[in-house]
């Protein structure tokens, strides 16, 4: 079990722990933009990035305090942390990526709109801290961003993470979408599949109230795709989305399924 609130655990903890539920939202704003200045005065002497990076940690860990959310994790023992991946996850919430960022034990990189890294401090801190843009406007463009996607992460440092239904769900699981499997083969990298529960009950489409709750990370085997071509990538896809329709909805799989019809008919 992972602490609930990641490294930074104790950060802040004295405003957070105290806030009403009606300034959850204004203080979740407030802290964003406060980072990201101070992102704009570290960036010229971190040319690395890895302070940004710390930034990125704190900010998440702080996140998930002002929401009151506390995470259970399931799997995180399955991961080689010298090995990089393609995570392939569902969305339900705007909290997803706090709670991938503060449980994954592993550097992580996103795919984000184009539009973001036109922002002032947003764009600079998301190219600093390795962040992919993509342009989903110009199919030209989206494709040349995703060649450009393949070989960063086959060359990279860090893992790549992709909400593999594109938008997010309100149901929790949504229909997976063939891009993330196409990546992991090209890149050739396991691809791991994560579950959220939970987090679509912290802030409900529509809503303007944080609710605190308790979310669980569910991290399923890597999938090796080494020998897998792109042609592939619809099996992969379908199975993908099954194990985490599975580990959101605890609903068996089909292999499990099959391996319980097996061992009824042997009896």
């Amino acid at each position: 079990m992972q602490s609930a609130y990641g490294p930074f655990g104790s950060s802040w903890a004295w405003l957070t722990d105290t806030l009403p539920a009606l300034s959850k939202l204004p203080a979740a704003m407030a802290v964003t933009a406060l980072l990201l200045v101070v992102s704009g005065i570290l960036r010229p002497f971190d040319r690395r990035g890895r302070g940004l990076e710390r930034l990125t940690i704190l900010w998440a860990t702080t996140m998930l305090r002002i929401a009151r959310i506390r995470m259970r994790t399931e799997g995180i023992d399955r991961l080689d942390l010298s090995q990089r991946y393609v995570f392939v996850c569902n969305h339900a919430s705007w909290v997803d990526i706090p709670v991938l960022i503060t449980s994954l034990p592993h550097r992580l990189t996103f795919l984000a709109k184009r539009e973001l890294f036109e922002m002032p401090l947003l764009g600079a801190c998301l190219r600093r801290t390795g962040q992919i843009p993509v342009d989903r406007s110009n199919s030209r463009k989206s494709a040349d961003g995703l060649r450009k996607t393949i070989e960063a992460v086959r060359t990279g440092r860090y893992s790549l993470l992709l909400f593999a239904g594109g938008t997010r769900a309100d149901s929790g699981v949504g229909e997976f979408k063939q891009g993330a499997a196409y990546l992991a083969i090209r890149a050739q990298l396991p691809v791991v599949p994560v579950g959220l529960k939970g987090t679509a009950a912290v802030m409900p489409r529509g809503a303007r109230l944080i609710r605190g709750t308790t979310v669980e990370v569910v991290v399923g085997d890597p999938i090796p795709t080494q020998d897998l071509t792109v042609e592939q990538r619809a099996d992969l896809t379908r199975k993908l989305q099954e194990e985490v329709h599975s580990m959101v909805t605890g609903a068996p799989t089909q292999v499990q399924r099959a391996a319980a019809a097996a061992g009824s008919s042997a009896c």
